[in-house]
């Protein structure tokens, strides 16, 4: 380029250049210069990639609301036009860009035109180009999207993925939903629980938002009956790893220690806990036979009133999975033998020349006369035994860990 700069003369060219950082680097330019003095000239473009890059740098450059209409519009002419499955995200780009700068007004007339449009070109047979597709068809709420949605992700060759996504998009449509759609959407959660899908740590949170998500669109007498098909999905029901629904009694908390460690630490979910339950969970898991958490339990072990305020979350879980892995000199147990051959471990309440006295875990103190004791040594692990949440659901647990980490009172 050589003085004086001329946007339109040496900026606009590399729009349409074929390496994308030349690209990127054609709006930045721009972005820096009045749109005044290159924006009609960027209107006027009609070939992709320099007309989608255009738009989407007008998009940036928008300091009205009321320079939304004329953009749309012409997002419209360019969509009409013919614009090729590769270049539709990145006219789609623009086009979201522009939709965000209305600032939340609906602008019906265009919106309406370009929902038709895309929903004519639906699917295009590209998955990342169907994504931006049902994305912005969800968005516009277009007539007919529905069912050409639900056809789309309840399709065998749609990959597993896109079908989620899918999903994604068709939590946010609210109206519009025929009992065959609503029948399709129901028979396709089931699938989702019959293979036994499987994903990250939050994953079968992440489905069962969108499930509740869904009966909300449902009538009440539909509702029940999705509630009674689909009972890994009820309200409050407790999943197992694999997805399925608990079995009465069984264990759901019978992970792997890495997999509790994962969704403890790692889901939100599992920071929903409610403290008062947790509560009852605490004494259920003689937790209060050695600890006392405010009012409630033991002094045999630690005092967990404050405890959150002393070690994070993947602290307290190394002290509940591993309570052999670091014990306190203070709380450590020893283990006692004496003349009648009987061998008691607990920690140590007092020790007089005449007697010392344990306390075991989840029992009375026991005193032992001096004179009755053979040996005595340091247990070589914790007196907290492992596994006490295995008897615990996931709910429960985090309804523990809520309780925990609570701030106590005054």
């Amino acid at each position: 380029m050589t003085p004086p700069f001329d946007p339109v003369a040496d900026a606009l060219p590399l729009l349409g250049h074929q390496d994308r950082y030349v690209r990127y680097a054609g709006r930045q330019l721009l972005r820096r210069v009045n749109r005044n003095h290159w924006r009609d000239a960027a209107m006027a473009l009609t070939t992709p990639p320099a007309a989608s890059e255009a738009q989407l740098v007008l998009a940036q450059t928008i300091r009205v609301p009321t320079a939304v209409p004329p953009m749309l519009d012409r997002q419209l002419a360019l969509l009409q036009a013919g614009v090729p499955d590769e270049a539709l995200p990145g006219l789609l780009r623009a086009m979201h860009l522009t939709m965000i700068r209305a600032e939340g007004v609906r602008h019906t007339a265009p919106y309406a035109a370009i929902g038709a449009a895309l929903l004519a070109r639906f699917p295009v047979g590209r998955p990342l180009v169907d994504r931006e597709l049902a994305r912005t068809l969800a968005f516009l709420d277009t007539p007919d999207a529905l069912p050409k949605l639900v056809a789309y992700m309840t399709a065998p060759a749609t990959h597993r993925e896109d079908q989620i996504f899918t999903m994604y998009c068709l939590h946010a449509m609210r109206a519009g939903w025929e009992p065959a759609e609503r029948k399709a959407v129901v028979q396709w959660f089931l699938a989702s629980q019959e293979q036994r899908w499987r994903g990250g740590a939050s994953f079968i949170g992440y489905m069962k938002d969108f499930w509740e998500h869904f009966l909300t669109v449902l009538p009440p007498d539909e509702r029940q009956a999705a509630e009674d098909v689909m009972p890994s999905f009820q309200p409050n029901v407790i999943l197992t790893s694999s997805g399925r629904p608990a079995p009465p009694g069984e264990d759901t908390a019978r992970l792997s220690q890495q997999e509790l460690r994962e969704y403890l630490t790692l889901d939100p979910m599992a920071y929903a806990g409610d403290a008062t339950r947790g509560e009852r969970v605490f004494d259920k898991a003689l937790c209060s036979a050695c600890h006392r958490s405010g009012t409630l339990g033991q002094e045999a072990g630690p005092d967990l009133t404050a405890v959150a305020q002393r070690f994070a979350r993947t602290d307290l879980l190394d002290a509940i999975l591993t309570p052999s892995k670091a014990i306190s000199e203070q709380w450590a147990s020893v283990e006692v033998a004496t003349r009648d051959k009987k061998v008691t471990v607990g920690v140590i309440v007092s020790e007089t020349a005449n007697a010392l006295t344990l306390q075991p875990i989840g029992g009375a103190p026991v005193s032992i006369p001096i004179s009755q004791i053979l040996s005595r040594k340091a247990a070589a692990v914790s007196p907290m035994p492992e596994g006490l949440l295995n008897v615990l659901t996931l709910r429960e647990i985090a309804d523990l860990l809520a309780f925990l980490e609570r701030t106590p009172g005054p």
